[in-house]
């Protein structure tokens, strides 16, 4: 089976997390005593890891197995364990690598793991187990006949079963069932058994009970797996008890697994501590062609007080032999489904056994009414006022097979909604879920009936905005409001102002009446048929029949409410408009508003919106909304002010007039100091406070020490705090030169706060005159590098590069003891500048420096005592302003010159005069 890839990471995982020991499995011997053996690698164990298990057992290995499946031939081999040498792991981070197998001698069973672990030779006792040990791997296995289970993890957090088939032999087919439990999780929290790719999908199925059993533990995760089925997912191979089965378990997720042809029911979730579980994106009685694989029992059992878990979304629970979710209990409560697909179960789609999740009651369907024009379906209906409505296509048995949406019932009980994909002929039927999340069984089922060509449609919109930019809820239809509400937070005695369109979204013209929520204690609310002056309205809105006006097809009319608070306390109206039409009064749509009254000055909070990261001196965007004590947006404000916990920021302080119109500010904002920051907002007159972290990177800054010739250009973002640097000329080299080289100018010693820069650092710095192609590097503690430099340019005076870190630094060239240069060349002596001679002597000793003319006349000399410059060890540089030694300037021409130790050349060159 070929999961190299996932190898490969791991290791690099490991490799990069501390000093991994490796053994290897080159034997199929059962022994512990046997070196090469399983058994033997484990038992060498006696430290927390990382410890890897690879597998590299040859062909002529006893236990080499040939078997034929398909035409195919597939090779693996199997280890046969004893009593006396079960597998067990007692240390962290230790991986059973069963894939290296595959890595080692090739992809030689393309139907699963090159390694099965068996425990035919066993009586008693589980196959593998994690024993109170973390962050385990067992992968790419095939754990079969075992006494117990086949793979436990017992009392062990954030360990892995992956790539494995357990119950099943190495061809993946037939069942070679281990006696306990598949997978068997007691008392560990965050594991994972699966996951994606498929490389790291388990098989397991034919086990003699459960696949997947979790007791008394939390946060696993189950994902990807084929449980009950063959290797492919297209048959079945029953596991004797359910597919999983979470026992006291909390927090867990089943994710995306197929979980079909069990014995017993495909999922339990059972007692009082299983609670928080989530089970979504799974195939629960079908075969990976969708075909009837079914679970002899119900597709999904809630049972024994289990609370508050989510089955959903996206779970297809369907063929199975009892119910397709079964919630059993009067303790077993709060368990909310939502967008499955349930179909074809022999029993019920969802059964609420003995009062489980409270035994809520279904809602009612009026109709289904499907219209051509819009090519959707009118659904409405009555239930329990506030609960949720969840409304399928059925699958004709009364079972919710594909979910179409969902929507709000209203303070009376009322629902409705328009959903696509349900033609005429087709059964509809509904959910219901309440505050706490309980979900009752699917409704009586109703066929949708073709309600002809003439479609009455009235949308409402609502909005904040007189232009109209706001508005909300077009295409949206529902009798509570939902997702069509406009909010407003004004101080008592203030009047909020809302915009309602009414549109005919239907195909005919015709009247739509208007009906709106009218006054109450501490508030007054007008009505007027446009957005700016008008008619007041008031007495028809909220008078029994509405306000009615003509509107034709795809057109709108608009109106306005202002809503007025008259007390002087504190409260909060909620403002519903429903438009209706007047040719069938079943449709209809309902908007909101809701405005919240707050005193003056009640700032309880600021919300502060900024970017995670910025640059010193650059501007960036902030927001901040001001809140009350409940939460809402307020506009009452007074002065606010900004500061930071280092540096300067700007502004300082935003006026309240900045506020008023809807309590949010949005404006640019400078920090002027690099570093993780902390932006404080507060206000006059309250100790409502907001905050936000900000990392601040540096600006491009500047560093020049001219006494030494020195530059250091930190671009903007280099870093991300504040920047202290300084340069210092050094004495003696810290260590010996690079082999080859010399040094061609001086020690410089830069110093940071900055260790390392996240963009490369820009360097100036001096060179001895006419050193040959310099190079820069810096001291490590150990050696000279130049890792992290760049070279970009150099002069006759010095050198410029590029390094993400500062330390001490020196130019080097690469020349032997004893060579000479001169620059430059050709030289003008009227030019006002002076050339140089730069060489390098392996000792303090008397140098002469001799110039001759073309005929070998000798015209300059100059000696150099030990130890000084032209006869000291190490650099030197020799200025010259091209006179002779009768101060003559030179004429043009190409002179001769040599470098003299104890009357011997050891070095020359030649030199041009060119005057112009």
């Amino acid at each position: 089976m070929r999961r190299l890839s996932f190898f490969l990471l791991f290791f690099c995982f490991l490799s990069g997390a501390g000093h991994a020991v490796d053994y290897y499995v080159t034997n199929t011997s059962s022994e512990s005593t046997t070196a090469g053996s399983l058994a033997y690698a484990v038992a060498q164990i006696a430290s927390p890891g990382p410890h890897n298990i690879y597998f590299n057992i040859p062909a002529g290995d006893a236990g080499y197995l040939v078997a034929t499946l398909e035409g195919t031939t597939a090779h693996f081999w199997r280890i046969k364990l004893n009593n006396a040498n079960l597998i067990d792991l007692r240390y962290e981070r230790v991986f059973i690598n069963g894939s290296s197998q595959t890595s080692f001698a090739g992809d030689v069973n393309p139907f699963g793991p090159e390694i099965e672990i068996s425990g035919e030779d066993a009586t008693s006792g589980n196959l593998i187990t994690i024993s109170a040990a973390n962050r385990c791997t067992i992968e790419g296995l095939a754990i079969i006949k075992g006494p117990g289970s086949g793979a436990v993890i017992n009392s062990g957090n954030l360990s892995e079963v992956l790539g494995c088939y357990i119950g099943l032999f190495a061809t993946g087919e037939a069942a070679a069932a281990n006696l306990g439990y598949g997978v068997y999780i007691n008392s560990g929290n965050d594991n994972l058994v699966g996951g994606t790719p498929s490389a790291l999908r388990n098989v397991i199925s034919g086990n003699s009970n459960h696949g997947i059993y979790l007791l008394t533990s939390s946060t696993t995760t189950i994902k990807g797996n084929y449980i009950g089925t063959n290797r492919n997912g297209t048959l079945a191979v029953a596991n004797a008890g359910s597919g999983i089965y979470i026992d006291n378990y909390p927090t867990n997720t089943v994710d995306s697994n197929y979980i079909s042809g069990n014995t017993g029911n495909g999922i339990v979730i059972n007692g009082s501590l299983s609670s928080g579980n989530t089970v979504l994106g799974n195939y629960i009685g079908l075969g990976t062609t969708e075909a009837n694989l079914g679970n002899s029992g119900d597709g999904i059992l809630i049972q024994g007080g289990a609370n508050s878990n989510t089955i959903g979304t996206n779970n297809r629970i369907a063929y199975n032999g009892s119910d397709g979710v079964e919630v059993n209990g009067a303790a077993t409560t709060k368990n909310h489904l939502t967008q499955n697909s349930t179909y074809l179960n022999t029993a019920e789609g969802i059964n609420l056994v003995s009062g489980g999740n409270s035994g809520l009651s279904v809602p009612t369907i009026a109709t289904a009414e499907y219209y051509s024009y819009s090519n959707q379906t009118y659904i409405n209906g009555t239930g329990a006022a506030g609960r949720t409505i969840e409304i399928f296509r059925s699958d004709g048995a009364g079972e919710g097979r594909a979910y179409l949406g969902n929507t709000l019932a209203n303070t009376s009980g009322e629902w409705a909604a328009y959903v696509s994909n349900l033609a005429t002929g087709e059964g509809a039927t509904a959910s219901s879920t309440d505050a706490n999340g309980n979900t009752s069984e699917f409704a009586v089922q109703v066929t949708t009936v073709n309600s002809g060509a003439t479609e009455y449609r009235p949308d409402g919109m609502v909005g904040n905005q007189s232009n109209g930019s706001d508005y909300i809820g077009e295409g949206v239809f529902n009798l509570s409001g939902t997702n069509q509400t406009k909010t407003q937070a004004l101080s008592v005695g203030q009047t909020a102002t809302y915009y309602f369109k009414i549109k005919n979204a239907g195909n005919t013209a015709e009247y739509i009446s208007v009906l709106g929520t009218g006054d109450s204690t501490g508030w007054t609310v007008i009505y007027y048929d446009a957005t700016s002056g008008g008619n007041d309205i008031t007495s028809q809105v909220t008078g029994g029949s509405g306000w009615p006006t003509l509107v034709n097809s795809s057109e709108a009319k608009e109106i306005r409410a202002t809503v007025h608070s008259t007390a002087d306390t504190p409260s909060t109206k909620e403002v519903f408009v429903t438009s209706v039409s007047s040719n069938n009064t079943t449709k209809k749509d309902v908007v909101g508003a809701t405005t919240t009254a707050s005193n003056p000055s009640n700032v309880g909070s600021f919300s502060v919106s900024a970017p995670s990261t910025g640059e010193a001196d650059v501007a960036f965007e902030a927001t901040i909304t001001a809140r009350n004590a409940a939460g809402a947006v307020t506009t009452e404000v007074k002065t606010v002010y900004l500061s930071i916990d280092a540096g300067t920021i700007a502004p300082t302080s935003l006026a309240a007039s900045y506020f008023i119109d809807d309590g949010i500010w949005t404006g640019s904002v400078t920090l002027d100091h690099a570093g993780t920051r902390t932006l404080t907002v507060t206000t006059e007159g309250s100790s409502a406070t907001g905050t936000a972290t900000i990392v601040v990177s540096c600006a491009t800054t500047e560093y020049t020490n001219s006494s030494l010739g020195v530059t250091i250009s930190v671009p903007a973002g280099a870093a991300n705090e504040q920047l202290s640097i300084s340069a210092a000329e050094g004495t003696t080299l810290p260590g010996a030169a690079p082999s080859g080289y010399r040094q061609a100018g001086k020690i410089i010693v830069i110093t940071s706060n900055v260790t390392n820069f996240l963009l490369p650092v820009t360097v100036t710095m001096p060179l001895y005159q006419q050193a040959p192609d310099p190079q820069a590097y810096y001291w490590d503690g150990i050696n000279w590098s130049q890792s992290g430099i760049t070279r970009v340019s150099y002069t006759t005076s010095s050198i410029t590069f590029t390094t993400t870190h500062l330390s001490t630094f020196v130019p080097f060239s690469q020349v032997a003891g004893g060579a000479i240069s001169f620059g430059p060349s050709p030289y003008n002596p009227s030019s006002g500048s002076q050339a140089a001679f730069w060489y390098w002597l392996d000792a303090d000793k008397t140098t002469s420096l001799y110039i001759f003319d073309a005929a070998g006349n000798q015209i300059f000399r100059e000696t150099y005592l030990p130890g000084s410059n032209g006869g000291r060890a190490g650099v030197n540089v020799i200025s010259w302003n091209g006179r002779n030694s009768w101060n003559e300037v030179l004429d043009n021409g190409v002179y001769p010159y040599r470098l003299v130790q104890e009357g011997k050349a050891i070095a020359k060159g030649k030199l041009i005069i060119f005057r112009r």
